[in-house]
Parts: C-alpha cells; sequence; structure tokens
C-alpha cells in the first residue's frame, strides 16, 4: 500500500475464480492449471483497486527419451493448460538449453536437438511470459548413443559326425570327427554396418541331452571368443564340435549359437 504511512491501508482480496486460485490476505494458492484474476481493494476507497492475472500451467516437456540418429529431434512442452484462452497462451513461449554440449546441442528457440556425442544430457526449457524469463523452469532426461547395426551371414549350421578310416601307419582314424555338410556351412560372418566400433561376442551351449558334445569358435584357425569391429569391418568365425556322439543321430539340434552385439543377443 503507498504511501507506507496510509491512515487506513486495510485492502480486501478476491480472486475470480477461485477454482484456479484461491487468495487469502493476499496469500495466493494455485489449484489447477487455468485463468484467474485476483484483486486487491481498498476497504476505505473502492475506487482504489489494482489487479494481476494468474496463468496456471504444470509444464512437461514432450519428447523422446532416446536419441540415436543424426536427425535433429523437436522437443516441446505441453502446458497442460485448461480454459486459458489462446491470446493468453500466445504470451508465453520457451528458452531451451541442455546440461552437456558434448554430448547435445539445442536450438535455444526451437527445442531442436541435435547429437554430438554419446551419454546423458538434460533438456531444459525456460518458461517466458511476453519475453521476459520467468523463475519456471522445467528438465527431462534424454539418453543419447549412437546406433548399432550390423549384419550377420549365418552359415547352415549342419554338420556330421564320421568315424573316419583307420590309418596303420600313423595308428590314427584319418577323417574323424564333425564336418559341415554344406560349403562354408560352419561359418558366422559378422559385419558392423555402424559408424561406431562395436565388440561381437559368440557363444556355444549343448543341448540338454547332448552336454558331452562341445563347441567352440576359431578364426584363422586361432581360438576366439569375442572380437572388436571397427566401422565397415568384416569378421568371419567357424564353430567347431569336437567328441564322439553316444548314439546315432538324425536331424538333431545338439547345442545353441548366440552372438553378442555389444549387449544386445541375436542366436
Amino acid at each position: 500500500m503507498v504511501p507506507a504511512n496510509a491512515f487506513d491501508n486495510a485492502v480486501d482480496w478476491e480472486s475470480d475464480n477461485e477454482q484456479v486460485a484461491a487468495v487469502n490476505r493476499g496469500r495466493v494458492t494455485l489449484k489447477k492449471t487455468g485463468m484467474a484474476n485476483i484483486t486487491m481493494t481498498s476497504k476505505s476507497n473502492t475506487n482504489i483497486s489494482d489487479k494481476v492475472k494468474i496463468l496456471a500451467v504444470d509444464p512437461e516437456i514432450q519428447g523422446k527419451d532416446l536419441i540415436e540418429d543424426d536427425t535433429p529431434e523437436y522437443y516441446n512442452v505441453d502446458l497442460k493448460r485448461v480454459d486459458i484462452p489462446a491470446e493468453e497462451l500466445k504470451r508465453i513461449s520457451y528458452e531451451w538449453s541442455v546440461d552437456n554440449q558434448n554430448v547435445a546441442t539445442i536450438d535455444k528457440n526451437t527445442g531442436a536437438l541435435t547429437k554430438v556425442g554419446q551419454g546423458t544430457v538434460h533438456v531444459t526449457a525456460q518458461l517466458l511470459l511476453d519475453g521476459i524469463g520467468t523463475d519456471i523452469r522445467v528438465s527431462k532426461e534424454v539418453q543419447v548413443r549412437d546406433v548399432i547395426s550390423v549384419e550377420i551371414t549365418w552359415g547352415a549350421m549342419e554338420y556330421t559326425y564320421d568315424d573316419g578310416q583307420w590309418n596303420k601307419g600313423t595308428h590314427q582314424y584319418d577323417g574323424r570327427g564333425w564336418t559341415p555338410d554344406t560349403e562354408k556351412g560352419d561359418q558366422i560372418q559378422v559385419k558392423n554396418t555402424g559408424k561406431e566400433a562395436v565388440t561381437a561376442r559368440f557363444a556355444y551351449r549343448p543341448g540338454e541331452n547332448y552336454t558331452f558334445i562341445d563347441g567352440h569358435f576359431v578364426k584363422d584357425q586361432n581360438p576366439i571368443t569375442a572380437g572388436t569391429l571397427q566401422s565397415q569391418e568384416e569378421m568371419m568365425v567357424q564353430l567347431q564340435l569336437r567328441n564322439k556322439p553316444q548314439e546315432n543321430m538324425n536331424n538333431e539340434t545338439v547345442g545353441t549359437v548366440t552372438i553378442t552385439i555389444n549387449q544386445e543377443s541375436t542366436n
């Protein structure tokens, strides 16, 4: 109340929409989104009054939680407004920012997020009223990572076991063991078609009734369980089976091959 030493500074407070905002001795309590006018009137002179317009919103950022490609992703704000006229909503705009520009950048006016690296970034929108910044800010956590893209070419993975022929000279069986039924049928080729390096891990698990049959992988005749592929690099491994079956078999599944790319598996 001006002046501060006024003889009678008692005032009345009133809200024209108490479902949105209630007022008690100048203290305003927001109840839901919407619009309300708070009026202060002098008790000694009802011709003296002042009014403030309240736009009550509950902002929430809308947009993806995970960004993988290089195409800009646009974020926006849902105000969850109710019964706020369109002309009043036009007064509200946003200024966008991120907390780590090594991971992503954002256009401060449009909310267009562009991937720069990998990691976690917090997207923040500050609400502006008539172009002036307010204390209202809302944030959203976004994961940014590169697309994992690989091509896996499987051989037939069909084998036949042969006891071989006894060689009197070497006292060994020639040709004994497992061989693929088709050319390159024991081979698996992995190609990294993405932009970043990936790690491929190879595992063989025998079937429940065939735990005596062992499987392992080789690359260029050397044992291998995992390998790193740079962008556009290829790797070819072979699955080799060992140990003689304990019974005659016909079209039996003796085990499972699993390939894990980083943390995602296929078999």
